[in-house]
């Protein structure tokens, strides 16, 4: 066999691999979904398939405001004008790799997926408690100051993926019916909530006084919880500030 054959074979060879590869992962996320759709049927919910075009996040949110994803561009505006108007609050939620204004510039952009920081400010602008169901039952309610406020139902899956969730009663014609899991449902979240929090949010207090509490908790729970990511995200703050001071002196 020549060199070209050889390469034709060899090219063959990965084209292969990667369609078996690409095969595996559609299996795979196939069965992630349907044992989703399973756990919502049982809260007596719905999944809402929403359009994979990296719009996903604020589709979503689109259809939970409006009824329909189509006004995701609208949601993304002020998402990120949101994040704009509060640099100083929301700033330390980001990674140190990139600056404020690329953040914000690239978030503005069609196509750009959303995530954790872009969840908590929807939560705040609209007032909403929003509900993120992943599969064997994990939730994580993003909250939004106010424990009355009414609840969004959504789902992530994948690594990659938010779809909407409705009430298995919902006809999909109008914006959601309100969403209302089993009391027995809402018991276990709370319990399983208490895993040693509290002692390393106020071991991080102790530790930052002069850090607004509010604001720290809420930097505490949009890094998952993990006090080393936070005590890195304010030693990186300070020092930005004390910077800042030195600049202007």
């Amino acid at each position: 066999m020549g060199r070209e054959g050889k390469q034709r074979k060899l090219k063959r060879a990965k084209a292969e691999q990667k369609m078996s590869k690409k095969k595996n992962l559609i299996q795979t996320n196939s069965a992630e979904i349907a044992r989703l759709r399973q756990e919502l049927h049982r809260l007596g919910l719905q999944l809402v398939t929403i359009d994979s075009d990296g719009n996903c996040l604020f589709r979503t949110l689109s259809d939970q405001l409006y009824g329909d994803q189509t006004h995701f561009p609208d949601i993304r505006k002020e998402i990120v004008q949101y994040i704009k108007d509060h640099q100083e609050n929301l700033e330390p939620f980001m990674e140190d790799e990139e600056t404020f204004d690329n953040y914000c510039r690239r978030m503005a952009e069609d196509g750009v997926w959303g995530g954790n920081l872009e969840l908590y400010v929807a939560a705040l602008v609209w007032k909403r408690r929003i509900v993120v169901h992943q599969v064997d039952g994990n939730r994580t309610t993003i909250d939004c100051g106010d424990p009355k406020a009414p609840e969004w139902h959504i789902c992530y899956y994948n690594d990659e993926h938010y779809d909407s969730i409705r009430s298995a009663d919902d006809d999909l014609t109008s914006a959601p019916l309100p969403v209302s899991l089993p009391n027995e449902d809402k018991i276990c979240v709370e319990i399983t909530a208490d895993n040693g929090e509290d002692k390393a949010l106020e071991s991080l207090k102790k530790e930052f006084p002069q850090m607004d509490v509010d604001e720290l908790e809420s930097l505490y729970h949009q890094l998952n919880s993990d006090p080393a990511r936070v005590r890195k995200k304010l030693i990186a703050k300070n020092k930005k500030s004390k910077n800042f001071q030195k600049k202007r002196r």
